[in-house]
């Protein structure tokens, strides 16, 4: 689940399996949530969770989840990008979880969706997962027309596997995310991710 930015599928996750000591920028999505699945009509805007996550690595390891910790988004525009920001990572999450293609990709376009994809090849030639989880923490979300930008912070527990399960690579702890999205046809949709690697907490 880890939401490395696809430099090299998306920095995080083609800088994947490299965690890193400095705080470093990766560009576009890489990182796994839980499945979710779409549909045309709006769905009810997902619910901020404090709910407890695993603390160990086999115990995360069980998992491949993301989940929402808290938002500032207050408008029904708002909330509704929000919505299209989960259902997008948990997309990918479950994609690099099951090494399918998931439902909810169609929420991104361009980069955001190449990078998955090649992500996704580069799991399978390893014969790797990702899992663990993302607590996101939306803390900025502004609405012009049909464009968008969302920035969050991300706790993270999400890491690389091999085919027996064991880590191949260090968890980094947190993630800074800018997203763009433009509405398409009613629905909001992905269009770049840019995601720094941090290992200070960003949520202030």
């Amino acid at each position: 689940m880890k939401r490395r930015v696809l430099l090299i599928t998306v920095p995080v996750l083609l800088l994947s399996a490299c965690g890193g000591s400095d705080d470093t920028r990766t560009s576009t999505p890489a990182r796994t949530t839980s499945a979710a699945t779409t549909s045309p009509t709006q769905t009810e805007a997902p619910t901020p969770t404090e709910t407890p996550l695993p603390t160990t690595t086999p115990e995360a390891a069980k998992v491949a989840i993301t989940v929402l910790g808290s938002s500032v988004a207050k408008t029904a525009e708002e909330k509704s990008v929000v919505e299209a920001w989960m259902i997008y990572w948990d997309a990918v999450a479950t994609t690099y979880d099951e090494l399918e293609p998931a439902p909810g990709l169609d929420r991104s376009r361009g980069k955001p969706l190449k990078d998955v994809m090649d992500y996704l090849d580069l799991l399978k030639a390893r014969n790797h997962r990702s899992v663990g989880w993302t607590r996101d923490h939306v803390l900025g979300v502004s609405v012009d027309g049909d464009s968008a930008v969302l920035r969050a912070c991300s706790e993270n527990f999400s890491f690389e596997v091999d085919a027996d399960d064991n880590p191949v690579e260090d968890v980094t702890p947190f993630y800074w995310t800018t997203a763009r999205l433009s509405r398409d046809d009613g629905r909001w949709i992905l269009t770049s991710v840019d995601t720094d690697r941090l290992q200070q907490d960003c949520r202030r």
